[in-house]
C-alpha cells in the first residue's frame, strides 16, 4: 500500500474502534495476514505495528509466538529474527511502557543464568561473588555511579563507556558504533563522556576523539565546541592523544596545535631530538576491566 492507502486504513480501522470486539477481531485478522505474507523485514511494516500496538498483549502473543517459533525451527521462507525482534521491542516498549522493559530484561538476565547453567544443570553459587571486595565489580559499580543517573540517555551512555573499556574488541566496537549515534541525538551527553576521561586507557582515549572527529565531519559538532573539548587533552599524558588533540586544532579548527604550549612529560625523555626515529612506547599501569593490562 502506497501512503495514501495506508491512511485510509488507518482511518477505517479507528473508525470501528469503539466496537471492540469487531476492531481486536479486524486487527487479528491484518496481523495473521501480514505475519503469513512476510518477505522482508519489519523495518518499514507500518500496518503490522499498527496491528501489533493495538491488540491487547495475550492476542497479539498468541500469534507473535508461533511466528517466532516456527521461525527458529526453519519453517519460514522468510524470516529475519535479529531485525524483527529488535523492532518489535521498540513498538512494545512504546506500547507499554517501563513496566514491559522491567520484565523484558528480568527474562533476559533469567535467560542468562539458564546458558551459564546449562539449564541449570550446572550447579552456580551466587554467594562465591562478593561485590564488595572484586576490585573490577567495584570499577563496574564506580563508573555507572547508578545514584547520580538522571535520565535513559545518562544511563546508557555509562553502561557504553563500560563496554568500551573491556577486553572484548567487538564489545568495544559496538561500544564505540553507540555512543556515537547517541551523542548524534544527545550531544550534551559530551559533557558526561569527558567527566570519565581519565578511566580512559590510550587507545579508549583516541577512540573517543575519533568519534567526536566524525561527530564534527558529520555536522553533528560545530568547530567551537570541538576545539573546547580537544585543547583540554593536547598535554594528555598519553603521547597519542596529546598528539591527535593537536592535530584535530589544527585539521579542524584553523588553529596551530602543534605551536600551542607544550607540558613537559616523562616519555619526553624517549624523543630523540635527532638521530634515527624508535618506536615510542609510554608504559601504563591501568588496568582494564577484566583485570589484564
Amino acid at each position: 500500500m502506497d501512503y495514501h492507502d495506508r491512511q485510509k486504513f488507518f482511518e477505517e480501522c479507528e473508525a470501528m474502534h469503539d466496537d471492540r470486539l469487531a476492531y481486536y477481531s479486524c486487527l487479528e485478522k491484518i496481523l495473521e495476514k501480514e505475519l503469513l505474507n512476510e518477505r522482508y523485514g519489519w523495518r518499514n511494516r507500518e500496518v503490522l505495528k499498527y496491528a501489533i500496538n493495538n491488540l491487547p498483549n495475550n492476542i497479539a502473543d498468541n500469534h507473535i509466538r508461533p511466528y517466532f517459533v516456527a521461525g527458529l525451527q526453519g519453517e519460514r521462507e522468510s524470516f529475519y529474527p535479529g531485525e524483527n525482534l529488535t523492532h518489535l521491542c521498540l513498538w512494545k516498549v512504546e506500547q507499554c511502557g517501563i513496566e514491559y522493559c522491567k520484565h523484558g530484561l528480568e527474562n533476559l538476565l533469567n535467560t542468562h543464568d539458564l546458558w551459564i547453567s546449562s539449564a541449570e544443570r550446572i550447579g552456580i553459587q551466587e554467594e562465591c561473588i562478593n561485590g564488595d571486595t572484586d576490585a573490577n565489580l567495584q570499577r563496574v559499580y564506580g563508573l555507572l555511579d547508578i545514584e547520580s543517573v538522571d535520565s535513559f540517555e545518562n544511563l546508557f551512555v555509562r553502561i557504553l563507556i563500560v563496554f568500551m573499556l573491556s577486553d572484548n574488541s567487538d564489545t568495544a566496537e559496538n561500544a564505540l558504533r553507540g555512543i556515537y549515534h547517541l551523542l548524534q541525538v544527545f550531544l550534551e551527553l559530551v559533557t558526561k563522556v569527558e567527566e570519565y576521561w581519565n578511566e580512559f586507557h590510550y587507545r579508549a582515549k583516541e577512540w573517543v576523539l575519533m568519534i567526536y572527529e566524525l561527530l564534527t565531519e558529520s555536522g553533528v559538532m560545530d568547530n567551537v565546541l570541538l576545539e573546547s573539548l580537544v585543547t583540554k587533552h593536547i598535554n594528555d599524558l598519553d603521547f597519542n592523544a596529546a598528539f591527535y588533540s593537536r592535530l584535530l586544532l589544527e585539521r579542524l579548527c584553523g588553529k596551530k596545535g602543534f605551536e600551542m604550549p607544550i607540558e613537559k612529560q616523562q616519555y619526553f625523555e624517549d624523543i630523540p631530538e635527532y638521530s634515527t626515529k624508535k618506536l615510542l612506547s609510554v608504559k601504563s599501569s591501568e588496568q582494564h576491566l577484566t583485570g589484564t593490562r
